[in-house]
């Protein structure tokens, strides 16, 4: 083996004719960039392939080498995020990157170990970040820093996303050092595999079945069993059915009513609730905690509140059982477990939304919804299905006049402009009939389908079947499914050993290059032997 020998033959002109499998035509990138994936690799990219693969070969995993070596590939091709994020002709790059950052250490701090008794400390998290050598506002000294400025005692709602977590959780500029050494490789690893499934894969990309999805599920409550039924009712009727413009067909509007929580209310909460049943007349508006309290309240909040009504301070009138539960045997105080309840509410997300594949997509739905919503039929459906404004008769037509019946889903409503799932059984005439009830978990869905993607859809040419003749952004539904294809191990790896053999790279250390013909047999021939 010898170590002049051009280990890779494509080299940078081989990235100059990129195209699809099976003669796919190209018609889209996930981000905004027109030009080939790595503009060629030159020797300094190269010597710092070699260097890291040096440096890190003896202290980390073959996989963590790698990651290193696509970091440096697609920094070749996007640009040191330094320099990136400070060029205004790649604002649509540096948002896609800024939206994933915030996503990633949303996640991050919504772990437990930042969290006590369900209430986030800023300050914690800065310290464990820390604790594993990365500055926090340029120091490792978190006393440098005003008390004031952290986000302490912070219950993480459904309501705090990317899009308001510098606001609400965290102070953005003080994770920087974090952001560019962890996140920001992480990032560009996935933009680049991305970009391989486009411009290499773009078949894999519309035979993942991929949908986007928003559901709501509501769990029977075992002593008001009805309540969950009745509110569902309520809320399609109002909300859906109504087609009115006051009160959207949100599904985050039935799960808000649903937990109680009167400081996140938004719309019709209060009157969903009312007409349903769930809780009664206004009894007392406390100042005191904002929030109204009812004759009664069936609520997950109001559920709590009941509960604790039942400690009293004559020990012959209390209930010993939830005062035990509330104080949990006598290591708090009452008040503290009211307030640890109380959150544990708050926190509970009934919603799911965002876009999924059906290769380990949704595998908390029941598996009678999930082989529906990922059945080919969906996607025939979707898009096409004629709205039929809420009346069931008319409901699930592709299409109108004599043979109308020819064309029907049973899979697919589409109800004032919006698609929901429908279940295998259904009254033709129930216009609430796209309620799903799964009798094991005792819980009730309504499951919306935004996009259900297919071949056709993805064709380039301007026909009224296909995402283009629909008048939706093409490049934007690739560049999303491409994001969730991408997070697939075998796909990761695929990409790797992509760029790999596209690099022309030449090395000249004989282990960084026995460590490549280990890890890449199939591109060296007999050299791998």
């Amino acid at each position: 083996m010898r170590l002049n020998k051009k280990i890779f033959a494509l080299g940078a002109a081989g990235l100059l004719a990129l195209t699809g499998c099976d003669n796919e035509e190209i018609i889209a990138k996930p981000t905004d960039y027109d030009n080939v994936l790595i503009n060629g690799v030159d020797e300094e990219v190269v010597n710092n392939i070699e260097s890291v693969v040096i440096d890190k070969l003896q202290t980390s995993s073959a996989s963590e080498v790698l990651d290193e070596v696509l970091f440096l590939l697609a920094e070749a091709k996007f640009g040191a995020w330094t320099d990136v994020k400070a060029d205004a002709e790649k604002a649509d790059f540096v948002s896609e990157v800024n939206e994933r950052v915030a996503t990633k250490i949303l996640a991050k701090a919504n772990l437990p170990a930042h969290k006590t008794r369900n209430k986030f400390s800023e300050y914690d998290f800065a310290m464990a970040l820390v604790k594993q050598f990365y500055k926090v506002n340029g120091s490792y000294d978190l006393e440098t820093i005003s008390a004031s400025l952290w986000h302490e005692d912070v219950v993480i709602t459904p309501a705090i996303t990317w899009e308001n977590v510098w606001d609400e959780l965290l102070n953005e500029d003080f994770y920087q050092e974090y952001i560019e050494l962890e996140l920001i490789p992480e990032i560009y690893r996935e933009l680049l595999t991305e970009e391989y499934l486009v411009e290499n894969d773009y078949r894999s990309l519309y035979l993942a079945r991929a949908r986007k999805v928003n559901y709501v599920s509501i769990t029977i409550n075992d002593d008001y069993p009805a309540d969950a039924k009745y509110l569902l009712y309520e809320f399609i009727d109002q909300n859906i059915l109504a087609n009115d413009s006051n009160k959207p067909a949100d599904l985050e509007i039935l799960a808000n009513a649903w937990r109680g929580d009167q400081n996140v209310w938004t719309n019709n909460e209060e009157t969903l609730l009312q007409d349903a049943g769930l809780i009664g007349d206004n009894s007392t508006d406390d100042p005191a905690t904002s929030y109204v309290e009812y004759s009664y309240d069936h609520t997950g909040f109001g559920n709590v509140l009941s509960d604790y009504a039942k400690i009293k301070d004559n020990v012959l009138t209390t209930d010993t059982a939830i005062e035990q539960e509330f104080t949990s045997s006598g290591s708090y105080p009452k008040e503290v477990g009211l307030e640890i309840k109380t959150n544990e509410v708050k926190i509970v997300d009934y919603t799911v939304d965002g876009w999924y594949v059906q290769y380990d997509g949704l595998k908390t739905l029941p598996d009678s919804i999930r082989t529906r919503l990922f059945s080919s039929k969906v996607e025939k459906a979707v898009d096409y299905v004629i709205d039929d404004l809420g009346d069931a008769e008319n409901g699930g037509y592709t299409e109108a006049g004599e043979d109308k019946d020819k064309t029907r889903s049973t899979y697919i409503r589409n109800i004032n402009g919006k698609y929901y799932l429908m279940p295998e059984t259904y009254d033709e005439n129930d216009d609430r009939n796209f309620i799903h009830y799964d009798s094991g978990a005792k819980t009730y869905y309504i499951v919306e389908v935004e996009e259900a993607v297919n071949r056709v859809k993805f064709e380039a040419d301007d026909a009224e079947t296909n995402y283009v003749g629909l008048g939706k952004d093409l490049g934007e539904i690739v560049a999303d499914v491409a994001k969730v294809v991408g997070n697939r191990s075998d796909k990761r790896s695929e990409a790797t050993e992509y760029f790999i053999e596209q690099a022309d790279l030449k090395f000249h250390d004989q282990a960084v290059y026995d460590f490549f013909v280990k890890q890449f047999p199939d591109l060296f021939g007999e050299d791998a032997k």
